[in-house]
């Protein structure tokens, strides 16, 4: 009880800290534009999206916190039945990557079962196909695996999209850690963070593969242990 206590210390610190310094320009570019916007449509449209967006990066920190909170402890994780979930998962994202030109394909392995959380796994799952989704172009492709190894269960995400440059994989998993390149495209650097988190959260591990092109990341789940 009190390693959770002190993790969650820890990561309320961390969050308002990160809070602090990382909402003051959004929330100031509302300020502005609420005080233009009496009879603008346009500027209410982007009110509203800024709003959303900063809505969407509170509840991703607040993920985080949560899932860092709770590393460790075991509870609230039952058996999960990882294979459901990601095929689940794939078949939301499979027309959308579609949609946009890219090459799919998925192995998944039946009536895999590991500890877990059930939507935050699905959550973990979802970030990982949206980021590809979303960075990825026409023609490339995008891959999910989910294999039995010898005392893990390995998922892999993979694209042939333009990856990640060597210099950021260091802090790959860091809160609002972006490429340059990529500041352009909606988003707040934080999905690889809540993947690590829940991660964590599970003891799974996380990778970062070489590829000759684009970017993969695999998760080793622990097995369920079967009781005699």
């Amino acid at each position: 009880m009190l390693d959770r206590i002190e993790n969650l210390n820890r990561a309320t610190h961390r969050l308002s800290d990160t809070i602090a310094h990382e909402l003051r320009t959004p929330l100031n570019r509302m300020l502005q534009k609420i005080a233009k916007i009496e009879g603008q449509d346009d500027l209410t449209a982007d009110l509203k999206a800024e709003m959303r967006q900063a809505i969407r990066m509170f509840d991703s920190l607040l993920d985080i916190s949560r899932a860092e909170a709770d590393q460790g402890t075991g509870g609230g994780l039952v058996p999960v039945d990882l294979s459901a979930v990601a095929a689940e998962v794939w078949d939301l994202y499979d027309p959308l990557a579609e949609d946009r030109g890219l090459l799919t394909e998925a192995t998944i392995t039946p009536h895999i079962q590991i500890l877990g959380d059930r939507n935050l796994i699905a959550q973990v799952l979802s970030n990982l196909l949206d980021n590809a989704i979303k960075y990825c172009a026409p023609g490339d492709n995008l891959t999910l695996t989910l294999i039995p190894e010898d005392d893990r269960i390995l998922m892999r995400v993979a694209d042939t999209g333009p990856g990640l440059p060597d210099a950021l994989k260091p802090e790959a998993f860091d809160r609002f850690t972006r490429a340059e390149r990529d500041r352009s495209t909606p988003g707040h650097g934080l999905g690889l963070a809540l993947v690590r988190a829940i991660a964590a959260r599970h003891g799974a591990r996380l990778t970062l593969p070489h590829t000759e092109k684009g970017f993969a990341l695999e998760i080793r789940w622990p097995r369920l242990q079967q009781s005699d």
